[in-house]
């Protein structure tokens, strides 16, 4: 989110006690949508899920499983199906905390409002009710239909990992996406350059 420094002398970081990957300023509002390696197929694909909310009303957690089973995390209110959880956190810190015990690899923030939050968590919700569908109703488009309902930029794709690359690109980072799991990838190298042939004679 984007907000005026405070005083040098106190440090432009210190709202979130130096530390703006696990903390955040708890009077704003974001979505972090979270991915990690599909287990099935971890080159090519990813499970995306996501956390709504703020540091002053908790964070909500909200992921489609796709039938696998989940227990009872430690330090959250849980609701656990065959097919989805959802967990709910005091903060922020403590909910990426989660992700990462979690398996998750790559985590984007980006800011949003209280309205959208509540749009967001409505929508996604209401797809983890749906019977889950690769094509149809798959972890990636649970998560999708929440941030169309919350206005927040985003890639529909059956795919999760096509959403991950972009919010980890020049074009997610200037639609206002911030990592805040895990390290950027670096840019794929140039190409080499065509090469060039002398002709050794002229046509006349």
């Amino acid at each position: 989110m984007e907000r005026g420094c405070i005083p040098a002398r106190v440090g432009c970081l210190a709202y979130v006690g130096n530390d703006p990957v696990d903390h955040t300023d708890p009077t704003g509002t974001d979505e972090v949508t979270l991915f990690r390696p599909l287990q099935a197929a971890p080159s090519v694909a990813d499970h995306e899920a996501h956390i709504v909310g703020n540091d002053k009303t908790g964070w909500t957690y909200q992921s489609k499983d796709g039938g696998a089973s989940s227990g009872t995390r430690s330090g959250s209110s849980q609701s656990s199906g065959s097919s989805t959880t959802t967990a709910h956190f005091k903060s922020e810190g403590e909910a990426l905390a989660f992700a990462r015990k979690q398996g998750y690899t790559d985590g984007y923030q980006h800011a949003s409002n209280a309205t959208q939050d509540a749009a967001n968590i409505t929508a996604a919700g209401g797809k983890l009710k749906e019977a889950y569908g690769f094509c149809t109703s798959n972890c990636g488009q649970a998560v999708n239909a929440g941030e169309s309902a919350a206005g927040i930029p985003h890639k529909d794709a059956i795919n999760p990992r096509i959403n991950n690359d972009y919010m980890g690109s020049t074009q997610g980072k200037n639609d206002g996406w911030n990592r805040v799991i895990g390290t950027d990838k670096p840019a794929p190298p140039s190409p080499p350059p065509a090469p060039k042939f002398d002709m050794p004679w002229t046509i006349p």
